[in-house]
């Protein structure tokens, strides 16, 4: 298992945020811990902070995805 922090540190931007064929259990929101929701993409907007953790299945290199919406 693997735990990712991801910060939005842009300044106007928001993000479709994904891992394609790894699924994410968000565990945290902004410094606080939250019931564990998995997704396959979770959007975030500017200065948020998001824990997810992750289980690769596979010993392979994995996208990771960030679509900007603007």
């Amino acid at each position: 298992r693997v735990r990712l922090r991801f910060i939005n540190a842009s300044a106007m931007t928001i993000f479709n945020v994904r891992i394609p064929g790894l699924p994410m259990t968000i565990v945290q929101a902004d410094g606080t811990h939250v019931r564990p929701v998995e997704t396959d993409e979770f959007q975030i907007s500017v200065a948020e902070t998001y824990d997810a953790i992750v289980t690769p299945t596979e010993d392979r290199a994995y996208t990771l995805m960030a679509e900007s919406i603007d």
